[in-house]
């Protein structure tokens, strides 16, 4: 059988319909020295939170926050218009 008449599902260079060309964002977060003891702490919490990452736990507490503070959030998007 010639190997050019097989077809695969999709191209090597192709990928499944599960994935996405879109990106995300990357930014910086900066720990002084004095304070470096924070990452041991964040990576305790990281597990406690089971999360697989510090970048994961982060966005857990930002949607955490905001919830929290959702009515606040509100009020200042109010008065910025």
């Amino acid at each position: 059988m010639n190997k050019d008449l097989v077809t695969m599902p999709y191209s090597t260079k192709e990928r499944p319909k599960q994935y996405t060309s879109d990106v995300g964002t990357v930014f910086n977060v900066s720990v002084p020295f004095h304070e470096k003891h924070l990452l041991d702490d964040m990576d305790d919490l990281q597990h406690l939170e089971m999360c697989n990452s510090r970048s994961q736990l982060i966005r857990k507490w930002v949607r955490k926050e905001k919830e929290a503070n959702k009515e606040q959030l509100e009020l200042m998007k109010s008065f910025r218009r």
